[in-house]
């Protein structure tokens, strides 16, 4: 293949028939994939893809469901389908799905398309139709859908009618096969510049090792072919277009008018050892050629620096026998300095395990490195791309540089040297053809059954064996060097393998442990050979002081680990072992012992009791333990209001009047509080329905619920909130009177400070009732609930809407019951109260309270010892101090005659007033304070008064 240069993109167009209803048409496209056998002997099932094309500037597409015609032609049977719409949702790196639809504007990054808002950037977006249908056998059968009309202005065709997809396939003779993977469809809709050269790779790769041709062809119009118009011609349809029959590049120069050309081609399938076709698809590719100043990214040194037993055949060619290890680079340059290069390629489905390794020279310059292990695989011939723009804006300039790699077969053994322990076996295994033969060179000899154990299948003989060696061996394999139906004898019949056995050894680690959470200690692993050196390598390194130490320590392990370690010998020779360490579920936190009292009088009755703290949840994420605690209902709201059942303006979780809908509710964590919620576990999720609609409990489909910790105080008025956990898996819901409880697939793990969004969304496609079921509400004082529905037109999944519907944001929330874990269960734990001796203790002390009777002989630290009682292995230590008194002193102290001056008075006693709580009180008509025993004589007056004091 050869260099491209592309400014923009190819307009990749297919006809699609269905309920889809548009202007502005752009094209489609439609393919084939094996599905297994049908449910009837001698049928096979095949998804089918249909997806079709928009100019987002233009009018809306829309469809629930797109109609396919298959027509055996050698017995005229007929059958249609309906296969449904497929809700698109964009992968990391792409531009956000519109309502399911996927964005495939080629336009710069920085910038949104019209697709998704009314002042982006023109743009195309592809609306996808995906569906099984399942076919008897036949050697032809035609596989075609319409379009909608109509198709946008062509330059070069007359074609203004709806276009007809069609794939054509033999599932009699080749019944698994499917159809090629057009990488074409990555940028569906570029532009190239008027005058310059255009290299365009359609990029096929297909899954069955199929010899692809391609052939040029008329579009169609309408389900016949196109006429052409202003001197093009079918096979003509570009100045100076050129179609490579074997690799699919594009080629042309084009100098006449701008404008919207199209371009259609059959991508046939032949059976690579008989030449059978096996089937075919047609293609169209529409170029936007426009004028443009901006210059584009170009490969300047195809092939370079290539390295490995292997041959450039062209500037972006090379051949290479099976097995060798190759690498080369090649430069792309931008010529405006302030572009950025960014790349993609169809690499990882050609050529599986080669890497590509970036390296600017400056942000408009970079040099890319590969390196591939040859595998002849499926097809011997290797054709791929790797396509780069600049990233300007409005629209980037393209480029594309084709690679085709010959493998030509030849028998590999693997490695030219293996290093094997003495006494250990090696795995050989060959490539390079159906029948093998190996045979010892030198050293050991092959003694099958004894040192050698060749495994044979019905489908290859001796391809791999388990040699186990005493001395240094040098095996020679050969091959019949025959591939599928081909024999080839470029390469060499032969290859030998050295497997050299070295000095071994054992390794013995330390027992596997069960650790209290979290889990801190050692880890050792020692080789049986002292004499020898040794290097380690453990995983998991980040929970290590060190993961190249015999003996590091490890810490702050919160789950079951397994912790492997690779030992090598000086010798070469390497030995694997592991250490599990297990760890019990959190032990509580901030536990303490409680008491009834801890200042009592003699013989008096106290209670004691353990306050288990908290436990350390994920916070804000699914857990990874499990409720120490039990699940308890806690309900939000009274339901003071209600909807009616033609109502839109409250946020209904159950919107029966709707096709579909999407709603978020934010709960504050003042409110979860106030019920008694606890951080941790949410188990499940409950709203009221007051009353069904006509008694009628229509199921909602897709129902799903998300829920994700906040610091909003306020849902936005700009949409929904993202970034939520789906807790509830989408699945078929049938509502009924009361409480509707959505039990979690996964719980969710509240901590305690964060308010909460809670989503639920739900797409019942076509299908509603006349009105609404009646929910219960209370009002809040912010802005608590967002909802999106589509009532009247179903045209995607609510699933994607970014938008809401009028009246949102609302300040209303469904009244809610939430089940979350609360408190530690006590059985979990063994509980053992000291001193027993003289402690005073009435029945068990085993369990985690306790009673007992005080006096001056029992003891003043009362100690409880709590491990848990699964495996023993966490522990801590509580205590409580108790004082116990006899009786108080209260006489006051006499204070005599007191000679009146009007000054406040103050008596005392033996015991201060603060020895105990609420502790001592004086009463009199003169004490104006209780606590401290303060006497006002002018509010007493003068005479003989008494004073109360006790405690």
């Amino acid at each position: 293949m050869k260099h491209t240069s592309i400014l923009l993109a190819i307009v990749l167009i297919f006809s699609i028939c269905s309920t889809a209803t548009a202007s502005h048409m752009a094209g489609g496209s439609i393919k084939y994939t094996y599905a297994g056998p049908g449910t009837t002997p001698g049928t096979h099932k095949y998804e089918i893809r249909v997806g079709i094309y928009r100019w987002c500037a233009g009018a809306n597409i829309t469809g629930t469901t797109q109609t396919i015609t298959a027509k055996c032609t050698a017995t005229g049977a007929t059958q249609t389908f309906n296969i449904p719409v497929f809700h698109y949702v964009a992968k990391p790196g792409e531009r956000p799905a519109n309502n399911g639809k996927r964005d495939v504007s080629d336009i710069c990054r920085q910038k949104s398309s019209r697709c998704i808002g009314s002042t982006g950037v023109s743009g195309y977006e592809e609306l996808i139709f995906k569906g099984n249908i399942t076919l008897a056998a036949c050697n032809n059968w035609e596989i075609t859908t319409m379009t909608v009309c109509c198709r946008n202005p062509l330059q070069n065709f007359n074609a203004n009618s709806s276009i007809q997809l069609k794939t054509i396939f033999d599932t009699k003779t080749f019944p698994k096969n499917s159809a090629p993977k057009f990488v074409d469809e990555v940028k569906p809709m570029p532009s190239v510049c008027l005058g310059q050269q255009v290299n365009y790779g359609i990029g096929t790769a297909d899954p069955d090792g199929d010899s692809l041709r391609f052939e040029l062809t008329c579009p169609d119009n309408n389900g016949s072919p196109d006429t052409a118009k202003n001197g093009f011609s079918c096979l003509q349809p570009i100045t100076g277009l050129k179609l490579d029959s074997a690799t699919g590049l594009i080629t042309f120069k084009h100098s006449g008018s701008t404008g919207v050309y199209a371009v259609s081609f059959w991508v046939k399938e032949y059976e690579p050892c008989t030449g059978q076709l096996k089937g075919q698809t047609r293609r169209e590719i529409q170029f936007n050629i426009t004028a443009c100043s901006n210059s584009v990214p170009r490969d300047i040194s195809g092939i370079s620096n290539l390295k490995g037993n292997a041959t450039k055949t062209g500037n972006y060619s090379i051949t290479v026998c099976q097995g060798e290890k190759i690498s080369w680079e090649d430069t792309i340059h931008d010529p405006n300095v302030t572009d950025t290069l960014i790349f993609q390629s169809n690499m990882s489905d050609i050529i599986p395990r080669a890497t590509m390794t970036k390296t600017f020279l400056s942000r408009n310059k970079c040099v890319l490195k590969f390196e591939w292990t040859a595998v002849i695989g499926k097809h011997p011939v290797k054709n791929f791309f790797v396509s780069y723009d600049d990233d300007r804006c409005d629209f980037p300039g393209n480029g594309l540089s084709g690679f085709t790699i010959e493998v030509r077969n030849s028998t590999n053994a693997g490695p030219d040297h293996r290093i094997v322990c003495i006494g250990d076996s090696v795995k050989l295994s060959g490539v390079g053809g159906r029948l093998y033969t190996w045979r010892s060179i030198s050293g050991d000899a092959l003694v099958p059954g004894i040192n050698w154990f060749p495994d044979t299948t019905t489908n290859d003989t001796n391809k791999t064996g388990i040699f186990i060696p005493i001395n240094a061996t040098k095996i020679e394999l050969k091959s019949d060097l025959k591939v599928h139906c081909a024999t080839a004898f470029a390469c060499g019949k032969l290859d030998t393998v050295l497997i050299t056995p070295v000095d071994s050894f054992s390794l013995s680690t330390t027992p596997n442990q069960f650790l209290c959470n979290p889990a801190n200690g050692q880890l050792n692993v020692t080789a049986s050979k002292p004499l020898m050196t040794y290097s380690y390598k453990w995983d998991n390194g980040q929970l290590l002081n060190n993961d190249s130490l015999k003996n590091p320590t490890f810490s702050n392990v919160l789950y079951p680990t397994r912790f492997n370690v690779t030992v090598t010998g000086n010798s070469g020779c390497i030995r694997e072992s592991h250490v599990d360490v297990n760890v019990t579920d959190p032990f509580p936190k901030n536990m303490k012992v409680m008491a009834s009292d801890t200042l009592v009088c003699i013989s008096k009755q106290i209670k004691l009791w353990v306050d288990h703290g908290a436990v350390d949840y994920e916070n804000c994420a699914v857990p990874k333990y499990k409720c120490q605690g039990t699940f308890k209902d806690y309900t939000l709201g009274i339901g003071t209001d209600s909807n009616q059942s033609r109502n839109y303006t409250l946020p209904m979780s159950y919107g029966s009047y709707a096709y579909s809908q999407k709603s978020q509710y934010l709960y504050t964590a003042s409110e979860l509080k106030a019920m008694g919620m606890k951080p941790g576990p949410i188990n499940s999720i409950a709203w009221e329905i007051k009353s069904l609609y006509n008694s009628t409990a229509a199921p909602f489909n897709k129902f799903s619920i998300k829920v994700s910790c906040s610091q909003l105080k306020d849902l936005p008025a700009s949409g929904f909130v993202t970034g939520l956990v789906e807790v509830f898996k989408p699945k078929t819901v049938l509502p009924r009177t009361g409480w509707n409880t959505h039990q979690f697939d996964h719980e969710y793990s509240w901590d305690g400070t964060s308010n909460l969004v809670v989503e639920v969304c739900w797409d019942n496609i076509t299908t509603r009732l006349n009105g609404q079921h009646v929910q219960t509400y209370d009002k809040k004082s912010y802005k608590a609930s967002n909802t999106y529905y589509q009532q009247y037109t179903w045209n995607s999944s609510a699933r994607a809407i970014a938008s809401l519907s009028p009246g949102f944001p609302s300040s209303f929330l469904p009244r809610t019951r939430f089940n979350a874990c609360n408190g530690i269960r006590s059985g979990l734990y063994k509980y053992s109260w000291e001193p027993k001796s003289n402690g005073g203790f009435i029945g068990a002390t085993n369990k985690d309270s306790a009673t007992a009777n005080v006096n001056l002989g029992t003891a003043k630290i009362y100690t409880v010892y709590i491990e848990d009682s699964t495996y023993g292995v966490c522990r801590d230590t509580l205590s409580v101090k108790v004082n116990v008194i006899s009786a108080y002193n209260t006489k006051p102290n006499d204070p005599g005659k007191i000679c009146f001056r009007g000054d406040t008075i103050q008596l005392t006693s033996k015991t201060p007033w603060n020895i105990a709580t609420p502790g001592g009180q004086w009463t009199g008509i003169g004490i104006v304070n209780s606590k401290l025993g303060l006497w006002d004589p002018i509010r007493s007056g003068v005479g003989k008064h008494w004073a109360k004091y006790s405690v």
